[in-house]
């Protein structure tokens, strides 16, 4: 099995409940809050070393965090679910990244990301990569240093993953140096359109094999309940492939609970 590095964002989420989300210039109240571990790539980190605990496959987390109180709730979970955090860099001069989360009682949200540290984040940080390396990867970092440590691990012979999330824009020499992009229906259309290709009348699964076809990356593209569709890409049109294998997963039920960490903990049906 292979080591997962995973180069992203260390978060502590401020979640608070009010009845209605503010209207600008109001102030509501929540009759509660919680402060919870987050960012999506600690979230990856653990939900990493999390799907198999018995795995002997190493995975480290490479960040940011301040030198503050925040610190602590932000690693102790991933330091428990054996998360290598010894790549994680402490900054003296920043905070550990904060988001307030607020959920009315409709469950619709706002929610609002300082991202502090996780604006600090390098790729010179990165452990040596090689073919027994998995980078993974998501767009709460400055997306130059995601770019660099692309390059790095492509010409490493690194395995490269990215969840296009939240969407923006990925530069071409960056999607054909990538392995697997994963994208939601909202971030496939917004990764098309950057990439020039016409969104009008496109279902979010065509345009994902489009990218799959155009740039030779394994796209995933998550449909929610509806499990998710895999674009694997054939070889180029000279050698008589040009469409990509389609496959479709479907969505599995979960049992979960939440962890005292905050996190929701599951297993298959």
């Amino acid at each position: 099995m292979k080591d997962i590095i995973t180069f992203g964002s260390i978060v502590v989420d401020l979640v608070l409940n009010p009845p209605k989300l503010p209207a600008p210039g109001e102030t509501v109240t929540s009759t509660s809050y919680a402060l919870l571990p987050g960012g999506k790539g600690a979230n990856q980190a653990y939900a990493a070393a999390k799907s198999d605990p018995t795995s002997k496959s190493k995975v480290v987390m490479v960040g940011a965090v301040g030198d503050d109180a925040l610190r602590k709730l932000a690693l102790d979970d991933l330091e428990e679910a054996n998360v290598d955090v010894s790549s994680v860099n402490l900054r003296k001069d920043l905070p550990t990244a904060c988001a307030a989360v607020c959920v009315d009682a409709k469950g619709e949200n706002q929610i609002i990301v300082g991202s502090a540290a996780n604006q600090s984040v390098s790729m010179q940080q990165l452990p040596p990569l090689d073919s027994e390396k998995v980078l993974l990867m998501q767009m709460e970092i400055p997306h130059d240093q995601n770019w660099a440590a692309v390059k790095a691990a492509y010409s490493a012979g690194a395995t490269t993953v990215i969840n296009v999330a939240p969407a923006g824009p990925v530069p071409a020499d960056t999607l054909r140096m990538l392995d697997y992009v994963i994208v939601n229906e909202l971030e496939a259309c917004t990764l098309a359109e950057h990439v020039g290709l016409s969104v009008e009348g496109q279902s979010e699964t065509e345009l994902g094999r489009q990218i799959a076809m155009l740039y030779g990356t394994t796209v995933v593209v998550t449909l929610g309940a509806n499990g998710a569709a895999v674009f694997v890409p054939a070889d180029t049109e000279e050698a008589g492939g040009g469409f990509p294998l389609r496959a479709t997963l479907k969505a599995t039920a979960l049992k979960v609970r939440v962890s005292p960490q905050g996190h929701l903990e599951g297993h298959r049906a």
